[in-house]
């Protein structure tokens, strides 16, 4: 980010990143969403400061159905966008799940950030424009930490140092 700009959205993948990944080929109807340890007061922290999104991978689901599923684990609340790739007839790592969030939160992707845990959502943000962070094992708040320090130590490269 240029200096005087400011993250204004936070974007997070949804599994793997908010919820523990259901095995692959699970039915829909299975599914149940297990957070990932602080995931919930993470995201109300992170609410008070930025806009927050989710854009997720799902070949059978839409919104209204990730939405439910966000619901039984109180958290859908935190989310002013929720965007599947089969809302917009494209996955990850294309960059349109990200770009339409973007849209839904009226933030420029260069103000964004997306969370998420594969080489394909770093992908997908780079071709987006937006700046990426791997939640790794610390959180989400601390990865939003994490990119927030670097952010600033790259925007202000001679602080800290002794001239």
């Amino acid at each position: 980010m240029r200096e005087g700009e400011r993250l204004e959205a936070i974007i997070f993948d949804i599994g793997g990143t908010l919820v523990v990944e259901a095995a692959p080929g699970t039915p829909t109807d299975d599914l149940v969403p297990t957070l990932r340890p602080g995931v919930a007061a993470d995201l109300g922290t992170l609410s008070h400061w930025y806009r927050l999104g989710a854009a997720t991978n799902t070949a059978v689901m839409r919104e209204p159905e990730v939405r439910a599923l966000l619901a039984r684990a109180d958290i859908d609340h935190y989310f002013q966008a929720v965007v599947t790739s089969s809302d917009v007839g494209a996955s990850k790592p294309d960059p349109q799940v990200l770009l339409v969030a973007c849209k839904k939160l009226e933030v420029d992707p260069g103000r964004a950030l997306y969370v998420g845990d594969r080489s394909i959502d770093q992908e997908a943000a780079s071709a987006a424009g937006m700046f990426f962070v791997n939640v790794g094992l610390g959180g989400l708040f601390d990865a939003v930490h994490e990119f927030t320090v670097r952010e600033q130590h790259q925007s202000f490269p001679h602080a800290g140092s002794s001239h």
